[in-house]
C-alpha cells in the first residue's frame, strides 16, 4: 500500500483555501479539499507488516496537541511540481513531532530539510511560482486551528486525483 503519516487540518481552513484559490484564474492542477493535510512523512509503497509496525509506534506516541496557523502559499523554487500553504505557528511544535515520529520509525527522513505545509496544487514551475504569486494577493492566511492527532492514511492513486482513506488515527494528549 502506498501511505503516509500526516495532521489533519479542519474543513473550514480547507474551505478558505479552495475559495482563495477559485479567485485565482490558473491552469494549476488543484488538490481536491478532502486531500488537504500537512505531510509527516511520506512513506511510499509499504507492505501490511509495516503499516502494522507504524500503526505501533503511532500508538506509543507521547505528544500534547498544540495549536497552529496557516501561513503564506510558496513553492520549492524553480524546479517546483507544487504550491503550498505553509505553516506560520506551530511549525516548530510540527517539526518536532515529525522529529520523535521519525525517530520512532528509524528513518531519517528523506534527507531534504522539512518544511511544513500543505500542498495545494500540482502543475509546472513557472505557472505554480506564478500562481503562488498571485494567490497572497488574495490568500490572507492566519486561520488558527489545534492539532490534535496524527493519522497514517493510505493513498490510491487513479482517476483524476489520489484517494486517501484514513488507516490509523493518534489522539495527542
Amino acid at each position: 500500500m502506498r501511505a503516509f503519516i500526516a495532521l489533519e487540518i479542519p474543513e473550514e481552513a480547507k474551505r478558505e483555501i479552495s475559495s482563495a484559490m477559485a479567485a485565482v484564474k490558473s491552469s494549476i492542477k488543484p488538490v481536491p479539499e478532502e486531500n488537504m493535510h500537512i505531510t509527516i512523512e511520506f512513506l511510499g509503497e509499504i507492505s501490511e507488516e509495516r503499516g502494522k509496525l507504524v500503526k505501533k509506534a503511532l500508538e506509543g506516541l507521547e505528544c500534547d496537541g498544540f495549536y497552529a496557523s496557516l501561513g503564506k502559499v510558496g513553492t520549492f523554487g524553480k524546479l517546483t511540481s507544487v504550491a503550498f500553504v505553509g505553516i506560520d505557528e506551530g511549525r516548530n511544535e510540527i517539526e518536532s513531532l515529525r522529529g520523535r515520529i521519525c525517530s520512532a520509525l528509524g528513518i531519517g527522513g528523506d534527507g531534504k530539510s522539512y518544511i511544513p505545509h500543505i500542498t495545494i496544487a500540482r502543475g509546472g514551475a513557472y505557472q505554480l511560482n506564478a500562481f503562488a504569486e498571485e494567490m497572497n494577493t488574495v490568500w490572507k492566511g492566519g486561520t488558527r486551528f489545534f492539532v490534535g492527532s496524527v493519522v497514517l492514511k493510505k493513498s490510491e492513486l487513479g482517476g483524476s486525483h489520489a484517494r486517501h482513506s484514513l488507516i490509523f488515527e493518534k489522539k495527542l494528549a
